[in-house]
Parts: C-alpha cells; sequence; structure tokens
C-alpha cells in the first residue's frame, strides 16, 4: 500500500529526482519507476495503488501488465538508489516514528508532527504537510499544546530536541 507516498513520489518532483530519472535510458514517469521497483520485488503480488483519473489506472495496469521480478536492469536499480539517497538526504528529524515519547502529557501526536517537517524538506511542497497539520489541529494533537515540559525527551532513545522542532513545527505551520 501507498507506493507513491501519496502521491509524494510523482508530484511536484524536486529537480535533483527530476535530473536521475533523466539519466535514464528508457524514460519513464515517477510513477512508472515507483512501481516498477516493487514489481521488481519477487516477493511482491499485489500493488495497491490510490487512483483518480481514469488515465491513471490505465498508466497502472500497463505498468503491472509489463512489470516483472528482476526485470530492471542494474543501471535502472541503481538510479532507484540514487534518487531514493537524495530523498534521504533531505530528511530533517531523524524520528524513526518509535513513539518511545509518547504519551505526551499535552496530547501533542510528536511522531506525526515531526513527520511533517520531514515531508515539507523532503519532497520541498508545502500543500500536503499544510494540510496534515490542520487535521491535527482539528484532532488537537498538534504542535501548539506542547508546553516545552521535556518528558519526551527524556524518553527519547534517539537523543532528538523534540522541543526544539516541535517549536519549529508551529512557526512554519501557523505563522508561516
Amino acid at each position: 500500500m501507498e507506493p507513491l507516498r501519496g502521491g509524494c513520489l510523482t508530484n511536484n518532483i524536486p529537480p535533483d529526482v527530476q535530473a536521475t530519472w533523466d539519466k535514464a535510458t528508457v524514460k519513464r514517469s515517477p510513477t512508472e519507476w515507483a512501481l516498477r521497483f516493487l514489481w521488481d520485488q519477487k516477493e511482491v503480488n499485489v500493488v495497491l495503488s490510490g487512483m483518480s483519473t481514469i488515465e491513471q489506472v490505465v498508466e497502472n495496469i500497463r505498468i503491472a501488465d509489463e512489470g516483472k521480478a528482476n526485470s530492471l536492469t542494474s543501471e535502472e536499480i541503481n538510479l532507484i538508489q540514487e534518487a531514493k539517497d537524495t530523498y534521504i538526504e533531505r530528511i530533517h528529524v531523524s524520528c524513526t516514528r518509535c513513539n518511545y515519547c509518547m504519551p505526551c502529557p499535552n496530547g501533542v501526536d510528536i511522531p506525526a508532527n515531526l513527520n511533517l517537517l520531514n515531508d515539507l524538506y523532503i519532497y520541498q511542497n508545502m500543500e500536503k504537510p499544510s494540510g496534515s497539520y490542520r487535521f491535527l489541529k482539528a484532532k488537537e494533537v498538534d504542535a501548539s499544546a506542547c508546553d516545552d515540559c521535556g518528558e519526551c525527551e527524556e524518553k527519547c532513545t534517539q537523543d532528538i530536541p523534540i522541543r526544539k522542532y516541535l517549536k519549529e513545527v508551529v512557526e512554519t505551520f501557523e505563522k508561516g
């Protein structure tokens, strides 16, 4: 599920990632790269991808028809790895969503809030994380509820300065 990360891997591609795809001998859309990567895995039998147009349905069927295990060349696998590495280099907060920082005494969904910063930095697009922040706000689990108690940082096994990043979330999505 979510092979395209909710469209993040296919819309508004960062220029350096697009430059990687442009190096390929066989030109493919970001959608095709992502789905072909999955179909290349011998363990994959089903790929669930959300689609909103008939064109996307047709494209996904074509890719599924053509995508077989071990069908990517070593050059193509290297390009996929290069694109992945580019996305990984953009990670802003090294939170793995382990949830050791939870529960927050003020109800903040810490991993979800930190993930918004990563989405912003990785995909360089404010639209989706802003919408997600509004959703967190509506559920009253947004970063603005943090009272700087530090309990989360005491529990964090990755020594992340959580309070600093929660303040950045508020600055970015409420005042930015």
